[in-house]
């Protein structure tokens, strides 16, 4: 029971917990004395970020460039503590505080078939060998460049990246036009 928390002048909010036994369900109900929200099925473990370029973009639908046994290991994928959560593909320039998104999802043939097969097998591995829920965060991106997991300040002081990252606002912004 925790009754205090930390709110910042944008109206974010942060509540720290005691450290907590993975396991679960639980539930987390939060009030500002008069609205109370309610969280269930809320689980402790660890997360990972499942993050990079096509090999760990790829999903793990059956097809003509699947996995190997591809069906199988999507009928097969019934892991209730595991659970996955995909960030939409999107070009920002800032480090974003929020993001739309379907939310977390629990691990059963009809979500992981389109996460990353990577994250999958991954998350499934340490599961089976910690025995501690686990939240997959695929945040990746085919055919990315290295550079575009790098902040632009970064990248300025390079003289080989000054020209793109100068002109790359230009062309998000004509690419959403399209």
């Amino acid at each position: 029971n925790v009754r205090t928390s930390i709110t910042d002048d944008r109206g974010a909010w942060r509540v720290n917990l005691r450290a907590l036994p993975a396991g679960g369900p639980h539930e987390l109900e939060v009030s500002d004395g008069g609205d109370v929200l309610r969280f269930e099925d809320i689980l402790i473990g660890d997360v990972w970020i499942c993050s990079g370029q096509s090999n760990m973009e790829m999903h793990l639908r059956p097809g003509p460039d699947a996995v190997y046994n591809a069906e199988e290991e999507v009928a097969s994928a019934n892991y209730p503590n595991i659970r996955l959560l995909s960030i939409p593909r999107t070009a920002r320039f800032e480090p974003q505080r929020e993001f739309e998104s379907e939310g977390w999802k629990i691990c059963s043939p009809e979500s992981v078939i389109t996460f990353s097969a990577a994250g999958y097998f991954f998350g499934r591995e340490l599961h089976q060998h910690l025995e501690v829920p686990i939240g997959l965060i695929n945040c990746s991106k085919g055919a990315s460049p290295a550079e575009a997991w790098t902040r632009a300040e970064a990248l300025h002081t390079l003289p080989a990246f000054r020209q793109v990252i100068e002109e790359m606002p230009a062309k998000v912004a004509e690419s959403r036009r399209l």
